[in-house]
């Protein structure tokens, strides 16, 4: 029976003969640990959630934001992204206007309430980065984000091409 999956580079991947065993099992598995640390954190101290931080921290990344950009590099539903924006903007932490060279695009920017609140929590990201990452070399480290960068924009591309063939 054919697959609708491509099997020729299966040799690159170790066998698989449990979840536990798959790239993407380890990877959302690290996810999920970062994401319960981090939302405790953020809620608690910060009463803001994972998804207000990481538009926050996006918007920051590429201020101006142009809010697709933000959206499509979150993958995020255009539903669930319009209401953390407005949810960020009556908290006053981000602002939202007409894209200056396309007036039905958004451009979002940082007020000074979101500049401040993101210099509170990219030092936490990054203290909590370090502790995490503490068990690699800086070698090894710095390997581990050029994999995870290499990986992510493979899985992206193929994603993409999945979505064109509909």
């Amino acid at each position: 029976m054919k697959t609708m999956f491509d099997t020729r580079n299966r040799s690159v991947h170790p066998p698989i003969h449990e979840i536990t065993d798959a790239l993407s099992f380890k990877l959302a598995r690290l996810n999920a640990i970062n994401e319960r640390a981090g939302s405790y954190y953020f809620k608690l101290h910060h009463d803001i959630t994972l998804n207000q931080w990481r538009i926050l921290g996006l918007v920051s990344a590429m201020e101006p934001a142009p809010a697709r950009d933000v959206r499509d590099s979150l993958y995020m539903d255009k539903g669930q992204f319009s209401r953390v924006v407005k949810q960020l903007v009556e908290r006053r932490l981000i602002d939202i206007s007409p894209a200056p060279d396309n007036a039905s695009a958004n451009t979002l920017r940082l007020t000074p309430a979101g500049r401040s609140l993101h210099k509170v929590l990219i030092g936490f990201t990054a203290e909590r980065n370090a502790r995490t990452a503490a068990v690699l070399t800086p070698e090894e480290c710095e390997t581990f984000l050029a994999l995870l960068d290499k990986v992510g924009n493979h899985a992206h591309t193929l994603l993409m091409k999945r979505q064109d063939r509909g």
